[in-house]
């Protein structure tokens, strides 16, 4: 597990979590503003 404690505290990781996130959150987004112009 010496892998997984050493990457938790390097910046880069929790910069990556950040944005891997927000890209989600974003495409949340997306789909929702999306969704009643399909439907329609």
């Amino acid at each position: 597990m010496w892998m997984f404690d050493t990457a938790f505290g390097t910046k880069q990781f929790w910069l990556l979590w950040i944005v891997l996130c927000t890209n989600v959150t974003a495409g949340i987004g997306i789909l929702e503003q999306a969704s009643p112009m399909i439907q329609e």
